[in-house]
């Protein structure tokens, strides 16, 4: 290759839902991210690399299982997918070589890997007998077997089930359960029915299915099935057998169960002997002592597992009070005990093949491991799970070794080491799953910041903080309840302590009170300018739930999530008072007096051309006047030479679909970052030209996947570009020898 990728440090920070051993070397651990793919360790948990060659679409990074041929460890397979358009997709990969690289298998069933039940249990499992045969369990299409090792798939029933997993019986190998959870469980508001409970379902892009969550049996792979439990009000997320028993357990929405009569009936573990109420997604039996575990999701314990040694007739917890002192190699701001699993999630619990003291558990953060029993606990600095969502990457523009990123689910992470490795600013209150959005930084002050912060799921309100000291002095600036959004952040590139911003929402509701606003005083203040938008227009976006709930963001259901931001707004270098502005689908607009009047420089551009012909990206030279860059999702990169009076297409020349989510220019020199999106399906990319877009290279690593690229920044001087994705953070990528 001629450019090197360099994941960047950030310390974790994006969901495990499983991890899986390899017991023939322990040392092997293979981890699985709801949105950045798979990750290998070769050293028990201490370091990770991440191994998605041969994953084309970015739905393959939304993992929703793993598993591993116990006969050859080197065979794994990988299940993905997601919704879109109310579309289930999924895909099943095989891996030959240890997850070096991976094959597509089939295309008939569907997973949600960023979905409600991305934490549940295995829904792949292979025969303890045969290793040809292959069973997976989708979210809506049922059960499927292959009796060729993955080659091709059959259809055996249950269509219309939520399965969450399937398992064979330790002791009877052609006993196969299959769990599934009931369409309640799925939701984040409990207790919902009828009319709100359809509504709720379809924000996740859904429709109602399933009314009881149930476990069945079958004994010839699937051409009978008998329904041996159902219950209500209790979704079943993981199971498990205790070998040489008739005992199984089952992790559910609202406690355990237990049976001991393989099945035939449950009871729900005593709340006197074990908590209930709040999910219980994780089970797991020690394969060297027997000793079972269970994790709540969120709890008032720092570390909510529990450990039984009775066959679960009673449980204690693994640690009852964590003190800061027994957590060790966390990054600073994941170290205290409740991120743990307190307000952690844990997801996936696995003890370790050999050595019956160590347990790995996986939640929000990363892989955690414990070498005695939950004396003490290590997260190795999450080194290689850099499976964060960044929204944007912004290049300091005086302190040249500073990189500063937006980043859901956490504050503003800031490097001054030129982007190999970042740390969380330190802020004088909890943001904790408070993303930051937009960022801006001043040329004038390199110490100062200033951030907007959203909710993921409603978007209840917004709120913008500015610092001096790098976050430690962080004060609230603007606020807006509602729909609102801060989608951009932009300081004046002419007048000291003059920043601009986009807050989206109503255009007619003033609790919302969208639209452009300037503020003179470093944030202090802020005044809003005239709108450019278009009388027909009600709000920003235009096409509201399509981009937010759809097309942008990660996962369909949450509002805004991991989309990218700073992407609309920008000001010519040379000249004073001209600021543009952008809409998705509907225009670009100029202003040449600091916003007081608009004009429309749409005419040429590809708005309306196609419905994915979407504005995603406006920016404007630094080293020359007039000239501004527009990268469209579908239609490529466009660029005018007089301020937008006339456009003329950069990027592709050809006919072929390319999506230009985010340009970078700098002295001379532009990069345009492509990500694969499922209404746009063109492959993931970073081209470069060095001759002003006559002509251009591809710096692209495919041994990478298919990363969604969400915000890229360049620095010339050092031949370094810091490439922002969604769901496996920040890169940074190096061209020191191409021309």
């Amino acid at each position: 290759m001629e450019a090197k990728f360099q994941s960047a440090y950030i310390g974790g920070g994006g969901y495990i839902p499983g991890i899986i051993q390899n017991q023939d070397n322990p040392n092997i651990l293979y981890a699985r991210s709801d949105v950045g793919g798979v990750f290998k360790s070769e050293n028990g948990g201490k370091s990770w690399n991440l191994c998605n060659r041969g994953f084309t679409k970015a739905l393959d990074h939304y993992s929703q299982d793993l598993i591993l041929n116990p006969k050859n460890p080197q065979v794994l397979f990988h299940a993905a997918g997601e919704l879109r358009g109310h579309k289930k997709l999924g895909r099943i990969h095989r891996s030959l070589d240890g997850g070096s690289s991976w094959q597509l298998m089939t295309e008939e069933i569907d997973f949600f890997g960023n979905g409600p039940t991305r934490m549940s249990g295995h829904v792949m499992a292979i025969h303890p007998e045969d290793s040809n045969i292959v069973v997976a369990g989708g979210y809506s299409k049922g059960l499927w077997v292959s009796r060729d090792g993955g080659e091709s798939w059959k259809y055996q029933g249950l269509e219309g089930k939520r399965i969450t997993f399937v398992l064979f019986d330790p002791d009877n190998s052609n006993h196969l359960y299959v769990g599934s959870i009931e369409d309640r469980e799925l939701l984040i508001v409990k207790g919902l029915s009828g009319d709100a409970q359809r509504q709720a379902l379809f924000d996740y892009q859904d429709e109602p299915r399933a009314e009881q969550s149930e476990l069945f049996l079958t004994t010839n792979l699937g051409e009978t099935f008998d329904q041996v439990y159902q219950c209500e009000h209790a979704g079943f997320l993981e199971a498990v057998f205790v070998p040489d028993s008739d005992v199984i357990l089952i992790a559910t929405s609202t406690g355990v169960l237990r049976s001991d009569n393989k099945g035939k009936s449950f009871q729900m573990v005593p709340h006197e002997i074990l908590p209930q109420g709040g999910f219980y997604q994780a089970v797991a039996i020690s394969p060297v002592d027997g000793t079972l575990y269970v994790a709540q999701k969120y709890s008032d314990k720092d570390c909510p597992i529990y450990t039984s040694q009775d066959l679960g007739v009673t449980w204690n917890l693994l640690a009852s009070e964590v003190q800061p002192s027994q957590m060790h190699e966390f990054p600073h701001h994941l170290s205290e005990p409740r991120h743990l699993g307190g307000i952690g999630s844990i997801a996936s619990l696995m003890p370790d093949c050999k050595d019956a003291n160590k347990l790995y558990f996986s939640n929000f953060w990363g892989v955690t491991v414990t070498y005695d029993r939950g004396i003490n606990f290590y997260g190795h600095h999450f080194t290689g799970l850099e499976m964060t969502c960044i929204e944007h990457v912004i290049k300091h523009s005086s302190k040249t070794e500073r990189v500063v990123l937006s980043i859901v689910d956490h504050a503003p992470m800031v490097s001054d080491d030129s982007g190999e490795s970042y740390e969380a600013i330190t802020l004088p209150f909890d943001v904790t799953n408070q993303p930051s959005r937009s960022v801006a930084v001043s040329r004038h002050d390199p110490d100062f910041l200033i951030w907007s912060m959203g909710r993921v799921h409603r978007n209840k309100g917004l709120e913008v903080y500015r610092s001096f000291k790098k976050g430690i002095d962080a004060e609230l600036v603007f606020h807006r309840e509602g729909q609102s959004f801060i989608s951009c952040l932009f300081e004046d590139l002419h007048r000291k302590g003059r920043f601009w911003m986009i807050n989206e929402g109503s255009l007619q509701d003033p609790f919302e009170d969208a639209g452009v606003f300037c503020s003179d005083d470093f944030g202090t203040s802020w005044q809003k300018r005239t709108s450019p938008y278009p009388n027909h227009m009600e709000r920003i976006p235009h096409k509201k739930e399509f981009i937010d709930r759809d097309f942008i963001t990660v996962v369909p259901y949450q509002f805004r999530n991991g989309s990218g931001a700073n992407k609309h707004l920008c000001g010519d270098y040379k000249t004073q008072d001209v600021i543009y502005v952008g809409e998705y689908s509907e225009g670009l607009y100029r202003s040449d007096n600091g916003g007081e009047s608009w004009v429309d420089i749409s005419q040429g551009l590809p708005f309306h051309d196609d419905p994915v012909s979407l504005l995603s990206h406006v920016v404007a030279d630094p080293d020359t006047g007039g000239t501004v860059y527009a990268g469209f999702w579908k239609a490529g990169l466009w660029r005018s030479r007089d301020f937008g009076d006339s456009w003329h297409k950069v990027f592709p020349q050809s006919t072929q679909d390319f999506n230009a989510v985010s340009v970078a220019i700098d002295k001379g020199v532009i990069a345009v970052a492509c990500a694969e999106n499922t209404y746009s399906s063109v492959p993931a990319g970073l081209i470069i030209s060095f001759d002003g877009g006559l002509s251009w290279k591809s710096l692209y690593d495919d041994t990478l996947g298919s990363l969604s690229f969400n915000s890229i920044s360049l620095d010339s001087d050092k031949r370094r570009i810091y490439a922002g994705t969604c769901g496996n953070g920040v890169f940074t990528v190096d061209y020191e020898n191409m021309q």
